[in-house]
């Protein structure tokens, strides 16, 4: 295949372009902010145009793995990819939040921090309830403090600094194109993961192209997509035996939202297994970096947030421990400690099983599960945390067939999650996300002579 065809590029801009646009045009700004039309017909809908969309992503990319195939490609390829991804990821950042209001709050944090001077972590929204832009978001979690990281907040208060002329929409879209940079690095980074595959830049360019991604990290702006980004780099350094530098990703990551620091045990682990040096290393910088930013921002209420063990008290939107836990008992307490307890062992076993060695070259592998377990064990959860623990499984992956696999997997959980009433949501992504964590174990590597793509240069910071 000499030249890139044009009708898979063409069906998967049109189908893409129409899927952002369709529903951008069809709701005004007042019920886009208080998300009064995500209605049942809408996220169903939505749901539709998704699935349309993943298909042609997948006969787009599947064209381009059947090139990579025959040899290495030419710049009519790299150009053809560029006019495929990023126009949509433009048009997605430019359109409005559809599927979720937490960017509005995002920018109402960083609207306390940047213009009215109050402190995040001490007051709530209902401090700045009088602010012109705060006042038009929905009052739903107005009595939060920010628990966002030092790094988030910051990346929050940009859009307020430089946006003259100021709309709660207008700041939205001003931080959504902030996280194209990201979009970007984080596609580098899984390209760089899989150097050694034949396949690496379809693969790339599957994730990238892939609705869900699009509209979780593009369309409705959530700050999970740097988590990822961060985690991502993190196990790409550690594979390059690279700690000073992990340990900087692994804290930016950690600081963006105080769930990233699951990783840090079994990341430690894993340099104390590979390397004494290494790990002092790490776990140096890591407290230096990590314990600055906290010293930096004045403590506040971040410390007291730490949002692994905070108690939501949402049984009907929990995970599947929590969930199956209630089956047998209805004492919320009691089910808050036996997930608790389940998360903490197998963290442990996780950490026993890092420092023997079992994941070798793999630490993707490892920080995958770590940010599996919890997923499966909190009492409140959301589709996009899946993007946690998912993309580590998905670099992880040996070969093409365990990546599709992986990919496909979280593609499919992710669009029918948003079909599905609440009280049954936590029992079908808890259940397919147990099931990608399984198969992750089985196939991909711990040894390596088997580790996915070529080793990186090795490099001591």
């Amino acid at each position: 295949m000499k030249t890139p065809p044009t009708m898979p590029l063409l069906l998967y801009v049109v189908v893409a372009v129409i899927g952002l646009t369709v529903p951008e045009y069809s709701y005004s700004d007042h019920d886009v902010i208080q998300g009064s039309h995500q209605t049942v017909a809408f996220v169903q809908w939505t749901a539709i145009l998704l699935s349309v969309w993943m298909v042609a992503a997948y006969w787009w990319t599947e064209t381009l793995h059947k090139a990579e195939k025959r040899g290495p490609l030419t710049t009519d390829w790299k150009t053809h990819l560029a006019f495929g991804l990023i126009p949509v990821a433009l048009l997605a950042a430019w359109c409005r939040p559809l599927l979720s209001v937490d960017t509005f709050y995002y920018v109402a944090y960083g609207r306390q921090l940047a213009v009215l001077g109050l402190n995040p972590y001490e007051v709530n929204l209902f401090a700045s309830a009088n602010d012109p832009i705060i006042s038009q978001i929905g009052k739903m979690w107005f009595h939060n403090i920010a628990f966002y990281g030092p790094i988030a907040l910051s990346l929050y208060a940009v859009p307020s600094l430089i946006v003259s002329s100021p709309t709660l929409l207008g700041l939205a879209v001003t931080l959504k194109f902030l996280w194209l940079p990201f979009y970007g690095l984080l596609g580098w980074l899984l390209y760089r993961y899989w150097e050694g595959c034949p396949d690496r830049l379809s693969r790339t360019a599957a994730v990238l192209a892939g609705p869900n991604l699009i509209w979780y990290a593009l369309v409705d702006g959530h700050v999970d997509l740097l988590i990822v980004t961060g985690l991502v780099a993190t196990a790409l350094l550690m594979k390059a035996e690279r700690p000073a530098l992990s340990a900087l990703t692994l804290s930016a990551a950690a600081s963006i939202k105080i769930v990233g620091i699951i990783c840090l045990p079994v990341c430690f682990f894993w340099w104390l297994k590979h390397s004494r040096v290494g790990v002092l290393r790490f776990s140096s910088i890591f407290v230096v970096v990590y314990g600055g930013l906290y010293l930096l921002v004045g403590g506040g209420e971040y410390l007291a947030v730490v949002e692994f063990t905070k108690l939501w008290d949402n049984l009907v939107a929990a995970s599947l421990v929590p969930k199956l836990v209630g089956l047998v008992t209805s004492d919320l307490g009691l089910i808050i400690k036996i997930s608790n307890l389940t998360f903490y062992l197998g963290l442990a076993l996780l950490c026993g099983l890092t420092w023997t060695g079992r994941f070798e070259q793999n630490p993707a592998l490892v920080m995958g599960w770590a940010m599996g377990l919890l997923f499966l064990t909190r009492t409140y959860f959301q589709p996009w945390y899946t993007l946690w623990f998912w993309a580590l499984l998905w670099i992880a992956a040996p070969t093409r067939k365990d990546f599709k696999v992986q990919y496909g997997l979280w593609s499919v959980t992710v669009i029918a999650a948003w079909l599905i009433p609440w009280e049954f949501k936590g029992y079908f992504v808890g259940s397919s996300a147990l099931v990608g964590l399984i198969i992750a174990a089985k196939t991909a590597p711990t040894k390596p002579s088997t580790t996915p793509g070529g080793e990186p240069d090795r490099k001591q910071d």
